[in-house]
């Protein structure tokens, strides 16, 4: 036979056309190897590897679908996710008529920062300085 490179080509001199048929020739009997061994053997399972080289175990990739949820959620997304629950257990605890002299109401109004409030930057800071509560301004 003919001389063969490492990619199944003839070697040396040739036309386009026959570059290209013998190409062509070349992916369908590769794509048909190939499927014969997927067809044999069917699809191998993905084996996952660490650092070391050592096989994960498959437990730990398939989360259930809560633990992922939780996964995705940032820390600041669970702590507002379970304040909403407690404030939601608190409301169903509570009266059904509210007045406006309530004063859980009325802390929560106060805490909520409206976009163009200019002590928007001062309240914020201050939160963060002494915890959730705004403090009053100190004049000395």
């Amino acid at each position: 036979g003919d001389a063969r490179m490492g990619s199944g080509h003839k070697a040396g001199l040739q036309s386009g056309q026959d570059f290209l048929k013998e190409d062509k020739n070349i992916q369908r009997r590769r794509h048909e190897e190939s499927q014969a061994m997927v067809d044999r053997y069917g699809m191998g399972e993905t084996i996952q590897r660490n650092k070391g080289g050592a096989e994960e175990s498959r437990q730990r990739r398939f989360l259930d679908k809560e633990e992922q949820k939780k996964l995705n959620l940032g820390s600041v997304q669970l702590r507002q996710r379970e304040q909403a629950m407690e404030q939601f257990a608190r409301v169903q605890q509570s009266t059904f008529a509210r007045g406006k002299d309530d004063a859980e109401i009325e802390d929560l109004r106060r805490g909520v920062i409206r976009e163009g409030d200019p002590m928007a930057n001062a309240i914020s800071s201050r939160k963060s300085r002494q915890g959730d509560k705004p403090q009053r301004p100190v004049y000395k």
